[in-house]
């Protein structure tokens, strides 16, 4: 009796942990995927900076 009940806990826990694994990852991967963003849409907003300049140049 205790040895299925704490069997059956050790598997609920383990099926929370494999449940839950893909979100710790995503979570501890979080920081990593944000500064990439960041840095992407910095480079974006340099990209339309040189863009204008650009447009600006053709215009005079």
């Amino acid at each position: 009796m205790i040895v299925k009940v704490s069997f059956e806990l050790s598997f609920r826990y383990n099926t929370l942990i494999i449940l839950y694994s893909p979100f710790i990852l995503l979570y501890r991967m979080m920081p990593i995927v944000f500064n990439y963003q960041l840095a992407y849409f910095y480079f974006l907003k340099q990209d339309n900076n040189l863009f204008c300049d650009a447009k600006i140049y053709s215009e005079y």
